[in-house]
């Protein structure tokens, strides 16, 4: 039987862990929405939603725990709502993320009561 020697055991073992330290967490489900123009954002009932103001527009979603059947998100006039259908039960599997990039903002408006 044949040993390797001790440094490249140790370097190969690094090379691994380094590769699982630096690799990203992937997501479940993301969806895109085509959203432009709107002043105002009204979201509901457990979101995260994470706002950059940029000279694009720009609205997807990120569900870790593929929910994204649970999620509406619709522009009406200048709203953009994020919502879910009335009688979800997503049996605590909550980590959805919205992501949201606008000019700017008139209102943000945050309820934490369901829709």
């Amino acid at each position: 039987m044949r040993l390797l020697p001790a440094a490249f055991i140790v370097t190969a073992a690094a090379a691994a862990v380094a590769a699982i330290g630096l690799a990203s967490p992937t997501s479940a489900e993301v969806r895109t929405f085509n959203f432009s123009g709107f002043k105002k954002i009204e979201a509901s009932v457990s979101f995260t939603i994470e706002f950059t103001q940029s000279s694009a527009w720009s609205v997807f979603v990120d569900s870790r725990h593929d929910n994204l059947q649970h999620i509406i998100v619709e522009k009406v006039g200048h709203t953009l709502r994020i919502t879910r259908p009335k009688n979800t039960n997503l049996q605590r599997k909550v980590e959805d993320v919205v992501h949201i990039s606008a000019l700017d903002l008139d209102t943000l408006k945050l309820d934490s009561a369901p829709a």
